[in-house]
């Protein structure tokens, strides 16, 4: 995936509902201000050229013996194909009622 982004631009990440996501609301931010896990997340990371690919994003912190967060563990899966099946299912749905 990351031979699709150039060099020095940074992608474009969205929601479920086509809202930007800023740097700081990114799991893995996230995660590291509350210490708490995000599981479960959706969301569509761009580039300039319009490329989209779906993500399932999990993330959960890695504590310290005292409570704070010594590492976040954070998994990606592709879910774009899934992703891109459920909205022509949804379309055709709408088409033929």
């Amino acid at each position: 995936m990351a031979s699709q982004f150039p060099e020095n631009t940074p992608p474009v990440w969205e929601n479920e509902s086509g809202q930007k996501i800023s740097y700081d609301e990114l799991p893995l931010e996230s995660v590291q201000r509350r210490s708490r896990p995000v599981l479960e997340c959706i969301m569509a990371v761009s580039n300039e050229e319009a490329h989209t690919t779906w993500l399932s994003v999990n993330a959960r912190p890695v504590l310290t013996e005292n409570g704070s967060v010594r590492r976040v563990m954070l998994t990606l899966t592709d879910i774009h194909a899934e992703r891109t099946l459920h909205n022509e299912v949804k379309h055709f749905q709408f088409v033929t009622r």
